[in-house]
């Protein structure tokens, strides 16, 4: 196998601080460019991944299924989708935050899962971009508070090459 050719995600495990690590191992195999991945740890140490397939799919797979390439895909964008991260609150409910670019714009979107990725929770528009005008929403980050809160934060455009950092608390 020419691994210059291979684009699919793989997943590589130290538990020794970084001075060994674990033979690399696939997430999901797939003819698509898959990018982006984000990796995420629950309270029972199991690893949770997401990533862009192609340009406009968001997928999602624990690492119990890598080995039979069991991923799934959970949203599609129009036209683009990027930068999904995932993270685990204290009760290992999982929250994934991505941008997708549609016919109404770029925004930031997210999901949560209260059973360990099985199902998620419809696609919530975070940023409103289309609706308040004010341009594109980019680059979310996602952080669990000490209270189980995810915080997201996002780069908003808010006049041609002016940017802020925009934040929102979503309820546990």
């Amino acid at each position: 196998e020419d691994e210059s050719l291979d684009n699919d995600p793989y997943y590589r495990r130290s538990t020794d601080n970084g001075n060994t690590w674990s033979t690399r191992a696939r997430i999901h195999s797939s003819p698509a460019f898959s990018r982006q991945v984000h990796v995420a740890f629950d309270n029972n140490n199991k690893a949770h991944a997401v990533w862009t397939e192609g340009n406009n799919e968001v997928w999602y797979g624990s690492q119990d299924v890598w080995a039979s390439n069991g991923s799934e895909m959970l949203f599609a964008g129009d036209v683009l989708v990027a930068s999904p991260k995932i993270a685990v609150d204290g009760n290992n409910n999982l929250h994934l935050v991505w941008t997708a670019i549609n016919f109404d714009g770029e925004n930031v979107f997210y999901s949560r899962s209260t059973d360990g990725g099985v199902s998620w929770s419809p696609a919530f528009n975070v940023s409103n971009s289309a609706n308040n005008s004010s341009g594109s929403s980019e680059s979310p980050a996602i952080a669990i508070d000490s209270n189980n809160r995810p915080n997201v934060v996002w780069e908003e455009q808010v006049g041609g090459s002016e940017y802020k950092i925009n934040f929102s608390r979503r309820a546990p």
